[in-house]
This record gives structure tokens, C-alpha cells and sequence, in this order.
């Protein structure tokens, strides 16, 4: 065997170990989705997309309802998602534990007008988040919306973000 093949071999042996062998815990694909997640998931972001903060909000899981109330939440959302559009989103990985799905999702979004990303003018951006969600008593919840760099209250620790809007309610 001369040594081109036998490099070539090496490499096709190697890459079926890679693909047998590594536990990958995300998989891209969406049958593995429960088609009532992936109404709720679709559903969330149109009312997202529309900016019906009140229809997201009750989609959010009781924890995050039980720090967060509406009208912070409005009034939260209403000023990060100010100038950006949402397009569309994929889903590109899912990992299932019992009733809680993480899932992997390429979002798409308009940019707000004159936005740049290292000195360059954006029109969009493409954001991969892994986003959580929660199945209780029969009905899917989010857990982690996914933040986008500009939705705050959608990261996974927001009910501990240091945002004057979240503080001011606090102290009163």
C-alpha cells in the first residue's frame, strides 16, 4: 500500500470512529421533537416576531413569572427589541432529560438600522443559542428563550441581571 492510500485509509477509519464512537448530545434532527414542543416553539416566536409580549410571557416558565412581572417584562422587552426584526429561526440540535428539551436554534435577525459588527455596517445577524424548555403538567414552557445579544430577559440567568429596570421593582 503506498502512503497516499494508506493516509487516506487512516483518515476514513478515523472519521467512522469519530462518528461511532463520540456521544454527540445534540442531533439536528426535529423528529426527535415532540410535535406539541414544536407547535409551542413555533407559536412563541411569532408572538416574539410580533412583539405580543403578553402571549410570550405566558409561555415563560412559573419561575421566571414569579420573579419577573408583566409590566417590567413589557416594558423590558419593548426596549431591547427595539430596532431588530426576527426572521426566522432553525433548529439545528435537540437533547432530550424527561420532560425538559434543550434545543439548538439558529436564529436570523434584522439588526437595527446602522448597527456594525467590528467596524463594519450589519443588515442581519445569525445567532446560535441553545434554548431550554420545560413540559409541566402536560403543557410546554420556556425556560430560556434565548437572549440574541440584545433580548435580556431571554438569557438564562435573567432574573438576576443587574438591569435599573429589574433593581428599581426590586426596591420598591
Amino acid at each position: 500500500m503506498n502512503k497516499k492510500k494508506y493516509i487516506i485509509f487512516l483518515f476514513v477509519i478515523m472519521l467512522i470512529a469519530v462518528v461511532f464512537f463520540v456521544k454527540r448530545p445534540l442531533r439536528a434532527s426535529n423528529s426527535s421533537i415532540p410535535n406539541d414542543l414544536a407547535t409551542t416553539i413555533e407559536q412563541y416566536y411569532k408572538h416574539e416576531s410580533l412583539k405580543q409580549w403578553e402571549d410570550t410571557y405566558e409561555m415563560r416558565d412559573y419561575l421566571f413569572r414569579s420573579d419577573v412581572n408583566f409590566d417590567l417584562y413589557k416594558k423590558i422587552m419593548d426596549r431591547d427589541s427595539r430596532g431588530w426584526e426576527f426572521l426566522q429561526y432553525e433548529i439545528i440540535g435537540v437533547n432530550e432529560e424527561k420532560l425538559k428539551y434543550t434545543i439548538k436554534i439558529k436564529f436570523l435577525e434584522k439588526t437595527p438600522e446602522g448597527d456594525s459588527i467590528a467596524g463594519k455596517e450589519v443588515d442581519s445577524i445569525s445567532i446560535v443559542e441553545e434554548t431550554v424548555w420545560v413540559n409541566v403538567d402536560g403543557k410546554w414552557y420556556s425556560e430560556q428563550p434565548g437572549a440574541r445579544t440584545h433580548l435580556s430577559l431571554n438569557n438564562s440567568f435573567a432574573t438576576s441581571i443587574k438591569d435599573p429596570l429589574v433593581e428599581k421593582k426590586r426596591s420598591e
